[in-house]
């Protein structure tokens, strides 16, 4: 069943593209208010220190862990990943 959309013309600062990325965060965010997703977002994000691929970050963290001089088996376990 086709829901009929009200569409209203309005005056705005935005363009096209930020118009269309703020109708779908209305539809995702379903009901809830903007501004709280906008706050809470300002709030907790936060730039990544360094940048990383997730490949470089395996072969650090299995070289850390190798480092730590663990049982056979977990050192083991860390080189299947």
């Amino acid at each position: 069943m086709n829901q009929s959309v009200a569409v209203r013309l309005r005056t705005t600062r935005l363009t096209d593209g930020q118009l269309a990325e703020a109708e779908a965060a209305f539809l995702k965010l379903a009901g809830k208010p903007l501004s709280l997703a906008v706050d809470y977002f300002l709030a907790e994000y936060r730039e990544p220190v360094t940048r990383i691929t997730v490949s470089d970050a395996v072969d650090k963290f299995i070289t850390d862990k190798k480092g730590q001089n663990l049982r056979p088996v977990h050192s083991w376990n860390c080189a299947a990943v």
